[in-house]
């Protein structure tokens, strides 16, 4: 199993061409997830419209003021300096058909909430 939530850092090209690399490394009867930032047309106007932090800010924010992760988010910082965020955010039934075109044989959305989705291939 390969499980991954990074793809909106990445362009879209590349994105496609990690559906193909993810795939010849998984086994046979392996299985990848992905969960990642995935709008679909049900996402609340509100959310768009939202001047806070979004859900992930604010969860790396509670993460810093542990004690305990401090180093694992400094090793973090420091692998991510320099690297900015492509921000292409596709649907759910974008990474599904690119998953397919990539030569999985099967892939379905297995859970969509706030804009975010959790997309299943089998290999």
């Amino acid at each position: 199993m390969l499980a991954l939530m990074i793809l909106h850092y990445l362009p879209e090209e590349r994105v496609r061409d990690w559906y193909a690399e993810a795939r010849h490394l998984l086994s046979p009867d392996g299985t990848l997830l992905v969960f990642d930032v995935m709008p679909d047309a049900s996402t609340p106007a509100w959310r768009r419209q939202h001047s806070g932090p979004d859900m992930w800010t604010a969860w790396w924010t509670a993460l810093a003021e542990e004690p305990s992760t401090r180093s694992l988010l400094d090793e973090r910082t420091a692998a991510l300096s320099g690297l900015s965020s492509a921000e292409f955010v596709a649907p759910a039934h974008w990474h599904c058909e690119a998953a397919r075109r990539a030569g999985f044989t099967g892939s379905t959305v297995f859970h969509q909430s706030a804009g975010h989705a959790l997309v299943v291939c089998r290999r």
